[in-house]
């Protein structure tokens, strides 16, 4: 037991390493809230288990409104409690305040990209519709031309669902530096390296004039780029004593990461959906 645990077991010390600075503050955090935290977690990381499987087995995932309404829920409610004084500032350091605006912004513009390819998908599927069943070889591949052009533009929800399950059990250890963050940065490179892959073989391979296509998967690639440097150096960083821990644990993980990447890759590109 420590002393300010004798004098209010809610007050606790932060020792930033870098700056030099020690950091207080008063966690008054409601049960209810840490409650929460811990259901939503685990329910995202289903959803990103569910996602993985698909992807393995070379498939892609429905639209969910439930999914995209939790995320948005859950972000909404952490900024409206914690602006109507319910919840105090969790973060104290400027790299872990400065993440969480980035992984923040990372969830909205994905769940924008989503909203809008759902309705893309939606058009195309009504127009399918209206054609007739019987149809001739020709006209056969041009269609199939088309649903491999629409499954292209399509958006994953896996990055975002890694995002705010690194927002939100920050919310519930009241740091960036705690156990989750290494098993979901993973992941999230995994994600972000598959990408570049399926950008560099599959996209420009199946759609190479079609620059206003390319250049939409090009800066998506980007954001998850810049956003995994992001974690790279304001979240995982922040958990190293020293310069050389940090570069030993970040090459490690990004040789984690392309492995795991281009294994996924040649699972979905080489295995047939139907023999897995």
């Amino acid at each position: 037991m420590s002393l300010c645990d004798l004098v209010d077991r809610n007050l606790e010390f932060v020792f930033d390493v870098h700056s030099n600075l020690v950091y207080w503050r008063h966690n008054s955090k409601p049960l209810w809230w840490d409650l929460c935290l811990t259901v939503s977690s685990l329910f995202f990381f289903t959803r990103v288990c569910e996602h993985l499987s698909l992807l393995v087995h070379g498939k892609r995932r429905n639209f969910s409104v439930l999914i995209v309404l939790s995320i948005i829920c859950m972000l909404l409610l952490c900024r409206v409690l914690l602006a109507a004084g319910v919840l105090s500032q969790h973060l104290v350091t400027h790299e872990e305040l400065t993440l969480n605006l980035v992984l923040e912004f990372y969830c909205y513009v994905y769940i924008i990209a989503e909203l809008c390819s759902y309705t893309n998908i939606c058009n195309y599927r009504k127009k399918q519709h209206e054609i007739p069943d019987r149809v001739q070889e020709k006209e056969a591949a041009q269609q199939l031309a088309r649903k491999n052009k629409q499954e292209d533009k399509d958006v994953s929800t896996l990055g975002s669902l890694v995002a705010v399950q690194l927002i939100l059990t920050a919310q519930l250890s009241n740091t960036y530096e705690n156990p989750f963050i290494g098993i979901l940065t993973l992941i999230f490179g995994m994600r972000v390296f598959l990408k570049f892959m399926r950008f560099m073989v599959v996209h420009i391979k199946r759609h190479p004039r079609n620059f206003y296509f390319i250049l939409f998967k090009f800066c998506f690639l980007c954001v998850d780029t810049v956003t995994l440097m992001c974690i790279f150096e304001l979240g995982i960083r922040i958990g190293l004593r020293s310069q050389t821990e940090y570069g030993s644990t970040a090459t490690c993980m990004l040789i984690i990461i392309v492995m795991s990447g281009a294994f996924l890759h040649t699972v979905i590109t080489q295995v047939p959906p139907n023999t897995v």
